[in-house]
């Protein structure tokens, strides 16, 4: 296993086998594992994180460059949304779970094959082309100065916002992967299965 804390400046983990840790950074950090877990807490500046077989959680980082990829995992985010920053979670069969505040201003582009997407955010109406892009969602919130991007293969896209305890679970939209979002079931008509067109088997990085 790897353990680091306190890091400054630039911090870089590489392992073939193990889980690794990182925390209380005032620097970037770039950590690559081919089987294990990557952890990061407290992480000020750009991130780069990457796993072929294993999860990745990024937990209170205050990062305005985050890139995470992993091939047999789950992606976790837990934190801020800066304005002018950029993020991108990609898995091929986990899930992706953002957990970010409800009174942030992002684009969010949501890709996925087979698996779902769930978000607390409202996504709006049907697209502008009719709504024939089968499990790919895109929506601003606020002001839309930061880019939020997630894709999985055939893994769930879930989206949490935080700092409203009040919000009720039925306000929750679920996009499946042959539909298009909606934000209630009763307000946009469920196009027939046979008019989605064919999605590609792989999503381009």
């Amino acid at each position: 296993a790897i353990d680091v804390s306190g890091g400054r400046r630039d911090v870089t983990l590489e392992s073939v086998s193990g889980p690794m840790k990182a925390s209380q950074l005032s620097g970037d950090l770039e950590a690559q594992n081919v089987s294990g877990s990557i952890r990061a807490e407290n992480v000020s500046g750009r991130i780069e994180a990457w796993t072929v077989n294993g999860a990745i959680r990024l937990i209170g980082v205050r990062s305005n460059d985050i890139r995470a990829e992993t091939v047999g995992g789950d992606i976790v985010y837990a934190g801020r949304v800066n304005t002018g920053s950029t993020y991108d979670f990609e898995s091929h069969s986990g899930a992706v779970r953002l957990s970010i505040p409800r009174s942030l201003g992002a684009r969010f582009r949501l890709e996925t094959v087979s698996g779902t997407i769930q978000t607390d955010f409202p996504t709006g109406t049907v697209p502008a082309d009719g709504g024939r892009k089968g499990g790919r969602v895109e929506f601003t919130v606020g002001d839309g100065r930061a880019d939020v991007t997630a894709r999985t293969f055939s893994g769930r896209i879930a989206i949490q916002g935080t700092g409203d305890p009040t919000i009720r679970k039925d306000s929750i939209s679920i996009v499946r992967s042959d539909s298009v979002s909606r934000t209630r079931r009763d307000s946009v008509p469920t196009p027939r299965k046979d008019s989605i067109p064919a999605i590609r088997g792989e999503i381009q990085s």
